[in-house]
């Protein structure tokens, strides 16, 4: 067995726009490809519209996430 303090440890490389990227592809990239036939049944012709209003919601959520952590001081290491 090896010893688990030989393996080389990894350096914290994401900063904040790595990690909001990957959260945002993430996020896109589910709700696109599994959401698309379902929406297109009940909105038609319209699902932009559907899509334009989900996206409008979202940045306002973002919006209150962002008031929200600016009332927190920053960690102290």
């Amino acid at each position: 067995m090896d010893d688990p303090g030989d393996f080389e440890s990894f350096d914290r490389s994401l900063g904040l726009f790595q990690v909001t990227a990957s959260g945002v592809a993430v996020i896109i990239g589910a709700g696109i490809f599994v959401l698309m036939g379902a929406a297109t049944e009940r909105a038609g012709g319209l699902v932009w519209l559907s899509f334009v209003i989900a996206a409008v919601l979202s940045a306002l959520t973002a919006f209150s996430y962002m008031e929200l952590s600016s009332m927190f001081p920053p960690c102290q290491r």
